[in-house]
């Protein structure tokens, strides 16, 4: 039952094409999937769902997607992404959030077979607004200031800053 092909697993996509607009893909692998080096899974000996549906979304965010930016030209392998900080869990407000945003986003459905638990973190949202959402709070975990926003989301691929902004000043508030 310990398997990682038994169980669904974090996955990140290796091979990343040099003129991609995103460089770091994270998703979620449904039991009984099998997988090639291409596409390196996550193992978490320690820390439960919600801290896995976290890096999840950690990973999936803008802000993590521009740090893979300055070091990822075609391939993000474990050296990269061990060089891209994440925030340590804390299980704050926040962050419990981003988890959820990030499962509801990874597993659309109740159909969807064999994500096992994952559908217990699902909340009903609305994927734009939630993609906006989940890098407002990846913005404010990482403690990116104001100043910097338009840095990091000054491409078409990533959610307007206009709309992060307003989730920034929701959780704020």
């Amino acid at each position: 039952t310990t398997l990682p092909l038994l169980n669904p697993r974090v996955v990140v996509r290796d091979v990343v094409h040099s003129t991609n607009p995103r460089k770091v893909w994270a998703a979620v692998a449904p039991a009984r999937t099998l997988l090639t080096n291409k596409a390196p899974y996550l193992l978490f000996p320690r820390g439960d769902l919600p801290v896995q549906a976290y890096v999840l979304g950690i990973l999936g965010s803008s802000v993590c997607d521009w740090f893979g930016h300055l070091r990822i030209n075609l391939n993000l392998n474990f050296f990269i992404l061990n060089s891209i900080p994440i925030p340590r869990y804390q299980a704050d407000e926040r962050q419990v959030r981003l988890g959820e945003l990030a499962a509801s986003l990874a597993v659309r459905s109740e159909a969807d077979k064999g994500y096992g638990a994952w559908h217990e973190l699902r909340t009903p949202v609305d994927p734009s607004s939630a993609i906006a959402e989940l890098d407002a709070l990846a913005s404010l975990i990482f403690g990116v200031p104001d100043d910097l926003l338009p840095t990091i989301w000054n491409s078409p691929s990533r959610p307007p800053l206009a709309e992060v902004q307003t989730w920034r000043k929701h959780w704020t508030a």
